[in-house]
């Protein structure tokens, strides 16, 4: 997404530190003085929320992703942003009750990494991604009857490219059902998407039968893919037409350019619902935020140097006393203190 803003301006990087590939901020740098004209978050689970988003000079946004897996912390960020924008079309309903500015953003992928494969394909099946258990089951029955990677194990997104661009085929099955970012990494490599029947706005993004194909349940997945091996020609004509669907209609700049439009069509600058808060409020508000991160230090900072209200601070602590909790628990000393090593 970064990468696909700067076709349209000019980009700064305002997150934390990655390794020792990139200088960055800490986890709650103060925006509100911030020179820029848009201040977008791609929010993702590293622990990172500004401080000043109600008070920012700029327009501000926010593109909730993996938000089914943790939603309440997504709930809780919204309401500070002008913008909001969710990857999961069954969910802007959910944001919409909180929120004035919501929008349907779905994943793409960046065509650059995906280059096409130049001699035929030799995986029959491809998938890259957790092997959660409701995943196991129907990829180790492909991987017993067909030509298929390693599902197990992890790659680098050059990787993940490199293998769908091997593959006649890459199965989609989301943990949620939703439509998730393999849907557009299986099209930008040029093989066929076979994707679960009914996500919530598939067939606005690929039309099912033409440019992809879907299935019900596993048996159903093996039968599709067991005829699609057999008819070289349909599988790559409905391969090919998704291709040219998401050059056409689903990269990341067509996501950046979509952002864009929004901000530029808004009848008012700023529509955080945070922007009409008191100071206790936003107080109180951002403390629940930081509990579920969690972001210790950053919260008993901010306590110490607001200066809202006695009985804000009060509730404050007691988001403070749930972020040292979930500390603990993600530390694992609640296995050691009952004899087992943690995760």
């Amino acid at each position: 997404m970064e990468n696909a803003f700067r076709a349209f301006g000019e980009v700064s990087h305002l997150g934390t530190p990655w390794k020792l590939q990139r200088a960055g901020y800490a986890r709650d740098v103060e925006i509100a003085d911030a020179q820029a004209d848009l201040l977008f978050l791609v929010e993702e689970w590293f622990p990172f929320f500004p401080r000043g988003l109600e008070k920012a000079s700029c327009t501000t946004a926010a593109f909730f992703a993996d938000f089914v897996y943790d939603l309440p912390r997504r709930i809780a960020m919204a309401p500070f942003f002008d913008h909001v924008f969710v990857a999961h079309k069954d969910y802007v309903g959910t944001f919409a009750a909180i929120h004035p500015s919501v929008h349907w953003l779905p994943f793409a992928a960046p065509p650059e990494i995906f280059r096409q494969a130049s001699s035929s394909r030799d995986l029959d099946v491809a998938f890259v991604g957790t092997p959660a258990p409701e995943r196991v089951r129907l990829l180790e029955r492909l991987a017993r009857e067909f030509r298929m990677n390693d599902f197990r194990r992890e790659c680098s997104l050059q990787e993940l490219a490199d293998i769908y661009c091997r593959a006649k085929i890459v199965v989609n099955k989301a943990r949620e059902g939703e439509v998730n970012l393999r849907v557009f990494e299986a099209t930008a490599a040029g093989a066929l998407l076979v994707t679960q029947r009914g996500a919530a706005g598939l067939d606005e993004l690929f039309a099912p039968d033409r440019e992809c194909l879907t299935y019900g349940d596993d048996d159903d997945a093996i039968r599709v893919i067991r005829e699609l091996l057999k008819d070289d020609k349909t599988r790559q004509s409905i391969a090919a037409a998704g291709h040219r669907a998401f050059l056409a209609r689903h990269t990341w700049r067509h996501r950046a350019r979509a952002v864009l439009d929004v901000v530029a069509r808004s009848s008012s600058q700023y529509l955080a619902p945070a922007r009409g808060w008191s100071e206790s409020e936003c107080l109180v508000r951002t403390a629940k935020v930081y509990a579920q991160f969690p972001m210790i230090d950053e919260l008993r900072n901010l306590i110490s140097e607001s200066g809202a209200s006695r009985w804000a601070r009060f509730r404050a602590m007691a988001q403070l006393a749930k972020a040292i909790a979930k500390g603990v628990r993600q530390l694992g000393w609640r296995r050691l203190l009952q004899g087992r090593p943690p995760d």
